[in-house]
């Protein structure tokens, strides 16, 4: 081999791969952008994010400390922020929506909405409804059903000690 053709073979493996590099380094800034906005409107509450999880354009995180759930949602430019005590919730489970698709014989299920619920004690107050994926806002759905499946258990769990340490308490007094 000549070295044109080292170089030219060079040149073309490097344009293969710039399209990745470039994809993937735009997507870890967005990232770091979703998780200093979720650490900075946290901070706000003098709360600190122990556990945080990012897909597509959202972030979720929960300060196990204070028992503070933070929802990150952005969507056409616009930033949704939730910030909900864990102190006023009940449960949480797993909201998830689906139509038949397809011919009836061969039909499929078209998932429309994965959402995490998360129950008040009072029955006047409705669910809070957060948001891990929606047919009209994504194409595609990826991980985020196992992401609420996820969120489900940790939330459920800090619930769980939250109530185990108010035994603990009134056992003392």
């Amino acid at each position: 081999m000549n070295l044109g053709t080292i170089i030219i073979g060079a040149i073309a493996v490097a344009i293969c791969f710039l399209p990745f590099f470039l994809m993937n380094s735009g997507k870890k800034k967005r990232d770091r952008q979703l998780i200093q906005s979720l650490n900075d409107f946290a901070a706000k509450s003098n709360c600190s994010i122990s556990k945080t999880d990012i897909w597509y354009n959202a972030a979720i995180g929960l300060d196990e400390k204070n028992k503070v759930l933070f929802f990150l949602k952005k969507e056409n430019d616009k930033e949704s922020i939730k910030e909900i005590k864990l102190s006023e919730i009940q449960n949480a489970k797993i909201l998830k929506n689906s139509k038949p698709y397809g011919k009836k014989n061969n039909e499929s299920i078209l998932i429309e909405h994965i959402g995490l619920a998360l129950s008040s004690g009072d029955k006047n107050k409705p669910d809070i409804v957060l948001t891990f994926y929606s047919s009209i806002s994504n194409r595609q759905i990826h991980t985020e059903f196992q992401l609420a499946e996820k969120w489900e258990k940790n939330v459920n769990i800090c619930l769980q000690s939250k109530n185990r340490e108010g035994q603990v308490m009134s056992a003392f007094m």
